[in-house]
Formats: C-alpha cells, sequence, structure tokens
C-alpha cells in the first residue's frame, strides 16, 4: 500500500465509498432483521423494540476501507472496539452509567462490570495500535494517540441516546478532522483512508434517525475509534493533545450528566427561545396592521420597537 501513488489511494477510496453505500443500503435492513430474530433488541425512547448493533455494518465495512488503504493497526484497534462494544449491547448491565461509574463499581464489588471490561480492551487495542501503526510514535505521542481512540469510542457511545445523534457526531466529527487536514500541508491527505467509513455511515444515518434501527455500543465504539484513529493520524503534536483534552472533558461531563439529559435541556433553551421571539414577531406584526389600518392622516408615528 505504501507504494501506491496518490491519485491510485485516491481512486480506491472513491470506489470503495460508492460500493460501501449500496451495501449499507442492502445490509443494513438484512443484518436488523437477523438480530432481531435472535432476540437482540432494545426499547427506545419511543416505546418500540428496536434490534440494537446494527451499527457494525457502517462500522465494519468502514475499518475494512481504513485497513485495505494503508491502516491496518488502526482497523485492528477498531475491531476490538466493537467486539468489546458487541459484548456490552449482548450482556451488559444497565447500571451503571458511564465510565466513572463502571469503574467505580468495579473497583467497589471486586469484579468488572461489562462497561469496565469494555475500557479495559479498547485502551488495550489503541495503546498497542499506537506502537505499530504508521509512524511508530514513541513516549508521549504515542499515548496522545492511543488516548485519542481510546476517548473518541468512549465519548461517541455515550452520544448514543437518540436517533441519528451518534452518526450524526461521527459525520460532523469526520468533517472537522478533514478540514484540519486540508489546512495541514503535510497531512492533506489524511483524511482518505477514513473516507469509506463516512460513506458508510451517511449511507447508515437514514436508518437510524427514522427510528428503525439503534447503533448500539458495537458501532459507536467502532465509530468512535474511527474518529479518534483519524484525528492521531491528521492532528499535529499540540492539536492533538487540545484534541485529547476535549475528548476528556467531555468524558467527565458526560459522567456527571448524560449527553441525552444535557441535549434536552439545550433544545428546550432553543425552543423557549424561538417561541419568544415568534411571539415578538406576532406582536410586531400586529402593531403595524393595527397602524396601518388607521384613518389616513391620524396614524401618526410608527409604533416603537421594544428596544427603543
Amino acid at each position: 500500500m505504501d507504494g501506491m501513488g496518490t491519485l491510485g489511494r485516491a481512486a480506491l477510496a472513491a470506489a470503495l465509498s460508492t460500493s460501501f453505500r449500496q451495501a449499507v443500503q442492502r445490509a443494513v435492513p438484512a443484518v436488523a432483521q437477523a438480530l432481531r430474530q435472535a432476540g437482540l433488541v432494545r426499547r427506545s425512547r419511543s416505546g418500540q423494540e428496536l434490534p440494537t448493533a446494527v451499527g457494525v455494518v457502517p462500522a465494519a465495512l468502514g475499518w475494512a476501507g481504513a485497513a485495505a488503504l494503508g491502516r491496518p493497526a488502526w482497523a485492528a484497534a477498531g475491531a476490538c472496539a466493537a467486539a468489546a462494544g458487541w459484548v456490552d449491547d449482548v450482556a451488559g448491565q444497565s447500571e451503571p452509567k458511564g465510565l466513572a461509574g463502571h469503574l467505580r463499581a468495579s473497583w467497589n464489588g471486586r469484579t468488572l462490570t461489562t462497561g469496565a471490561w469494555k475500557a479495559l480492551v479498547i485502551g488495550a487495542a489503541s495503546g498497542l495500535a499506537a506502537l505499530t501503526a504508521h509512524g511508530r510514535p514513541r513516549g508521549a505521542g504515542a499515548l496522545a494517540q492511543a488516548a485519542s481512540v481510546a476517548l473518541a469510542a468512549n465519548v461517541l457511545n455515550q452520544l448514543d441516546t437518540r436517533p441519528g445523534q451518534a452518526a450524526a457526531a461521527f459525520l460532523g466529527g469526520w468533517g472537522y478532522l478533514a478540514w484540519r487536514a486540508l489546512a495541514t500541508p503535510s497531512r492533506r491527505l489524511g483524511w482518505l483512508p477514513y473516507l469509506p467509513c463516512a460513506a458508510a455511515v451517511a449511507a447508515y444515518l437514514p436508518f437510524d434517525r427514522e427510528g428503525r434501527v439503534m447503533m448500539g455500543d458495537t458501532g459507536a465504539n467502532a465509530l468512535g475509534a474511527c474518529l479518534g484513529a483519524m484525528a492521531a493520524d491528521i492532528l499535529p503534536g499540540r492539536q492533538l493533545a487540545r484534541w485529547v483534552a476535549a475528548l476528556a472533558l467531555a468524558t467527565a461531563a458526560m459522567d456527571r450528566v448524560s449527553a441525552g439529559r444535557w441535549l434536552d435541556r439545550v433544545g428546550e433553551a432553543v425552543r423557549r427561545l424561538a417561541a419568544d421571539q415568534a411571539a415578538d414577531g406576532r406582536k410586531a406584526l400586529a402593531d403595524g396592521r393595527s397602524w396601518a389600518a388607521q384613518p389616513a392622516g391620524t396614524a401618526g408615528a410608527l409604533p416603537a420597537s421594544r428596544g427603543a
């Protein structure tokens, strides 16, 4: 793969992206049906029983594409993240919540919860991949790369609380990192190995957003690891350190208040603001109509705005 030129890499990435989009559209209904028949379902916020772990489809295709485009070490870490997430989907406990909660419960109970076991597996796989990935960083560089993969896997998993939320967050993160790559001359093509994954997630998003399937820990952990690996490939030292710090802060915040509750609060604040603005607009329109309806010569000045 190292001998493949830029044009060849771009052509392969484009071909994989096109084929993966088509594959996702065909595979998701079939995989969802198989998981439903196997009893791997979860109750959604709307009360429906939906097949979970369907995110394995875009994750598996995306990591296969990354491996074909020269990222086999990161792909192996992504496979470990998916496997650990699968165990949590199949046998995971509903309590405790968050990474810190699982670690505390495991420490107090002297037995690993599935969440704590998953964190250890993903952390170890990320560390090993950082030591063997392209460039072979050492010391702080390897630690930052491993932390990027492990923390991003956890953050995206924590965001998987609403239909389409984790997939949309992945695409937003991918777009940001691609933009950062294009702004860094030495890493301008760092986004290319992850293009097929983005195409697969974009094709999967409508299924999840419309509430037909759930991504599950299997998909969320694997796709989060993909974002973390992409950041490790693209962001230079200080930028990667800031990225890791942001992920660590997000992890800490989500351990205290779930992402779903936080987004509900933001959404409620936005709805209230929109309602206030709409009420102001209706009042201004009504004032304008009453002024216009007055007889000529008696209308006087326009009504003053609220801010006057």
